[in-house]
């Protein structure tokens, strides 16, 4: 999804989703990155419920992550939210 996408699904405020639900609180790029696992293209964990995405540059562009913004996180509970926090590689 891209972030127009998502946005007119979803009221978001300051890059967080405000609408209540599965992605309430979480990053605008949430369901984007769940998307992405449920395409089957993230990485599965030990942890049954994280997957890893690696973020592309088109992602950063989209959403305005961090280019030390690596990997994205995307952890979903048994209740049914998801949640995305990333993961910074820096140099050196």
């Amino acid at each position: 999804m891209t972030r127009k996408e998502i946005e007119k699904v979803y009221r978001v405020e300051n890059d967080t989703i405000r609408d209540p639900g599965q992605f309430e609180t979480a990053h605008v790029s949430t369901p984007h990155f769940f998307e992405v696992v449920l395409n089957g293209e993230g990485e599965g964990t030990s942890d049954p419920d994280l997957d890893l995405v690696e973020v592309t540059d088109a992602d950063r562009a989209e959403f305005g992550l961090a280019l030390e913004d690596k990997f994205a996180i995307v952890r979903h509970d048994y209740q049914g939210f998801v949640d995305v926090q990333f993961l910074e590689v820096r140099p050196g």
